[in-house]
């Protein structure tokens, strides 16, 4: 079994643990985000599985990904004000944004302190923690010590 299969059997089971009925395209989807390690868009999914029979259409990745993000299976990122990316990795972790190079990152947090912190009766169903600035690579762009991403 390759790679790719492995993938998509591990996305079959994943939609039908949380009561989605498989499709081709909800299959395809799940699986490239499964393979990603970065924070796409749905325009960056879309093209990369543009090249699949059938084609799958941009409103169809847009609507399967929200559907994954409402039942957990995906992680919705609003750290950039003009789009929205998504994460596979759904346990709690941080994510800084560089301002330069556009690059989204997870770094690892611990939140359970932060949360039992809180008083008055808050139930957090959902936490957050985005972080701005510019990654160690880009700083190196810019005091000239390093070759990165522009």
């Amino acid at each position: 079994m390759t790679q790719t299969e492995h993938t998509q059997e591990q996305a079959i089971t994943l939609l039908h643990e949380k009561g989605i009925q498989p499709s081709f395209q909800r299959v395809n989807i799940l699986a490239y985000m499964l393979q990603s390690d970065d924070h796409p868009t749905a325009d960056h999914v879309h093209l990369a599985l543009s090249n699949l029979k059938p084609a799958i259409s941009l409103a169809t990745v847009y609507n399967t990904l929200n559907l994954f993000s409402l039942k957990g299976l995906l992680r919705r990122l609003d750290i950039d004000e003009s789009k929205i990316h998504y994460d596979a990795v759904c346990e709690d972790h941080g994510h800084f944004l560089c301002l330069q190079c556009g690059q989204i990152y997870n770094f690892e947090l611990r939140l359970d302190a932060l949360v039992d912190s809180i008083q008055g009766g808050f139930k957090v169903q959902d936490k957050a923690i985005y972080f701005k600035g510019i990654c160690p690579e880009c700083q190196q762009v810019n005091t000239g010590n390093g070759a990165g991403k522009n």
